[in-house]
């Protein structure tokens, strides 16, 4: 009897650690889990803010009125103003500038 007491007394310690265990490894993966929520938290609300700016920056670009095209004879108009030193529209929506030698591009 006292062999059987002893197996069974095994037995029960072998699995109240693994139970210990389980448990243990459960907790882990509880904290895991809400830490993983609030970083998912924090990404959404950096995302929701980023797509609240693209918008408000997407409305102000639409907001703004065109850019004016520059004819000759505004640019006589000018006066003190070289014609070299006026942005040019060219038909493929760049604009180049002339300073010092070199030439800019500029896209809308």
């Amino acid at each position: 009897m006292t062999k059987h007491v002893r197996n069974t007394e095994s037995a029960a310690l072998e699995w109240r650690s693994k139970w210990e265990l389980s448990q243990k490894a459960l907790l882990e993966m509880i904290e895991e889990c809400r830490m993983e929520k609030e970083k998912a938290q924090t990404l959404q609300k950096q995302v929701d803010s980023l797509s609240n700016l693209c918008r408000a920056l997407r409305a102000g670009a639409s907001d703004q009125p065109p850019k004016a095209q520059v004819t000759s004879g505004e640019a006589q108009d000018h006066k003190g103003v070289d014609k070299k030193d006026i942005p040019s529209e060219k038909g493929d929506g760049t604009a180049e500038e002339k300073e010092n030698g070199e030439i800019k591009a500029y896209t809308n």
